[in-house]
């Protein structure tokens, strides 16, 4: 995607600036003088992760290569302790210096966490101080001619510590093959069921044009197993209320059921269910 959206905030990535400014190396911060990061350098960055970024008045859900890291805002030898408003405008600075503008209008409120699923759904892919009100958090975008790179910054007060998370967004390579129709009736005898993996865009049941390798492969299975009955069975993240997923996934499996009677199989072979 060019840009990422949130409806109804006013905030659009398009709308900030590219800059001009050339990057230091990926995560670009260093940890602001005397402060120690909790994570070495070999842990501290995953290749492919997601993270609820405050974007205008919302959160929206980040995916690409991801740093994240904490520190207590009091350095080892005790020399050199930071109030949170110093720990903040240290990064704050810093990313306007690499001609980035910060996006966040709003501390967290409960709404706005309900909004996405509520606290046990962003805390599944959270890396900062807890996303209640309490804690000042403050999130940032560096947008260049083709990259996007995401900065949240937090820090919690009662034990101070600061948290910063640098995001590269991007698609995940993917590393997981396809099942052909042979390893899928393998699988049935052991187990009396296969996982297999169609994705679909958020919030949607229609097929994508990459999921055909898989249908295409079911269907193989079927037509060499004239006796073989399926049961589709579709499943969502826990992203949104339980009814929404639900009915989401039915729909999903469903989209999975008519794509095989397209191609010829008999519906009397075919049965659907989400969860």
């Amino acid at each position: 995607e060019a840009a990422t959206t949130a409806p109804d905030t006013g905030f659009s990535v398009e709308k900030i600036p590219v800059s001009t400014a050339t990057l230091p190396p990926f995560p670009f911060f260093d940890t602001p003088e005397g402060l120690v990061g909790k994570l070495k350098a070999d842990k501290a960055t995953v290749d492919f992760a997601r993270h609820y970024f405050l974007a205008g008045k919302r959160l929206i859900a980040v995916e690409g290569r991801l740093y994240r890291n904490e520190m207590s805002l009091i350095a080892p030898d005790k020399r050199r302790e930071y109030s949170t408003t110093e720990f903040h405008r240290n990064y704050s600075n810093a990313v306007l210096a690499l001609g980035g503008a910060e996006i966040s209008e709003t501390q967290f409120t409960r709404p706005i966490v309900d909004e996405v699923g509520g606290l046990r759904e962003v805390n599944q892919h959270w890396h900062s101080a807890p996303p209640t009100s309490g804690y000042e958090h403050h999130s940032y975008l560096i947008r260049t001619a083709d990259k996007e790179y995401w900065i949240h910054v937090g820090a919690a007060t009662g034990r101070p510590t600061g948290f910063v998370v640098v995001l590269e967004k991007a698609a995940m390579a993917q590393s997981l093959g396809f099942l052909d129709a042979g390893a899928m009736k393998s699988a049935l005898d052991a187990d009396g069921r296969v996982s297999l993996h169609i994705n679909f865009d958020t919030d949607k049941s229609t097929l994508r044009p990459d999921s055909q390798a898989v249908i295409d492969e079911i269907k193989k299975l079927l037509d060499a197993n004239a006796a073989l009955k399926l049961s589709i069975e579709g499943h969502t993240d826990n992203a949104g209320s339980a009814d929404r997923n639900r009915e989401l996934s039915s729909a999903r499996a469903r989209s999975v059921l008519g794509a095989l009677i397209d191609l010829g199989i008999d519906p009397s072979r075919l049965s659907s269910k989400g969860f």
